[in-house]
């Protein structure tokens, strides 16, 4: 969870900057911040027994996953933005072993 951190701060920071400072709503923006600190410990609470259930680890779940920055994503992407402009098929990208 902690790992992440940062990611969740950039959202809320977006979040604040779209809802107050574009659409002027602090009060219900402040409202659901409150609500949501309030509510924090029973989260908490039911995160830790889902995560003792857990039947994988975290590090076979993260090697599902695919980088931003891998670079067979980033030629993934170029090729499908190619084939978008000039109407040519591509092959998808799959995990190799």
């Amino acid at each position: 969870m902690g790992r992440y951190a940062h990611h969740k701060i950039l959202q809320e920071m977006a979040d604040a900057r779209t809802y107050c400072l574009r659409l002027g709503k602090w009060r219900p923006f402040l409202r659901a911040k409150r609500d949501a600190i309030k509510m924090l410990p029973g989260m908490l609470k039911k995160r830790r027994a889902i995560q003792g259930m857990k039947k994988v680890s975290d590090e076979y779940t993260e090697s599902l996953l695919t980088s931003i920055f891998s670079d067979a994503l980033r030629r993934h992407k170029r090729l499908a933005r190619l084939a978008f402009t000039r109407d040519v098929s591509f092959e998808p990208l799959e995990k190799r072993d």
